[in-house]
């Protein structure tokens, strides 16, 4: 689903799936799959991958090139002294940070992607993406006795990001920023009212 000039709508959680593009789109960059294996979906929102026949054990499934990969390296040779004043900025910040930068990398590519809209590569992959995450479905009585490490964690990555997206905003649209904050502020949600659940256990 597409918001105003050619963006992917965030922020709208029931916003349909376009898996099958995707698909499509990744077998024309040079994904390959063994014969038989394909996208299963049951209700048009979660997707997995099935096979038709047996498969023996250890068989490759997929095959991804390596110019399909995003990784940390690549994004910091594509964006140069931009990032790198960013990172510079976050590590200032919050020394802890240092080893996340390469997150914070990939999430500037992904924000970078998402803010080109249809004129992104990427753009097919992106708009397969869930806008619906259910955070508390795997968590169980063991992880509730421990969840003051768990809150503590959360905090500590939620503290990060937005040290990431502050950053983040000096160098990009603000625009694209308070969306993507927006879903934070929903994570946040989540991780109290699965605290409120603790302590009613």
């Amino acid at each position: 689903m597409m918001g105003g000039s050619g963006l992917i709508n965030i922020a709208d959680e029931n916003a349909q799936r376009d898996v099958f593009t995707m698909d499509q789109w990744a077998m024309q960059y040079g994904v390959q799959k063994i014969p038989g294996v394909e996208l299963f979906t049951n209700d048009g929102t979660d997707y997995q991958v099935m096979t038709q026949s047996p498969l023996p054990s250890g068989s490759s499934v997929v095959f991804v090139p390596p110019n399909m990969v995003l990784s940390s390296n690549a994004v910091a040779q594509e964006f140069g002294g931009t990032l790198e004043a960013a990172e510079n900025a976050l590590v200032a910040m919050d020394k802890g940070t240092a080893q996340r930068l390469p997150l914070f990398r990939l999430m500037v590519k992904i924000l970078a992607e998402y803010d080109k809209g249809q004129d992104s590569p990427f753009f097919p992959w992106l708009n397969s993406m869930p806008r619906m995450f259910f955070n508390g479905v795997a968590m169980t009585g063991q992880y509730f006795l421990s969840f003051i490490i768990l809150q503590w964690i959360i905090f500590s990555v939620l503290i990060s990001f937005g040290n990431f997206f502050y950053v983040y905003s000096q160098i990009t649209s603000i625009f694209l920023f308070l969306a993507v904050l927006n879903h934070f502020r929903r994570l946040f949600r989540v991780s109290s009212t699965l605290r409120q659940n603790a302590y009613c256990k």
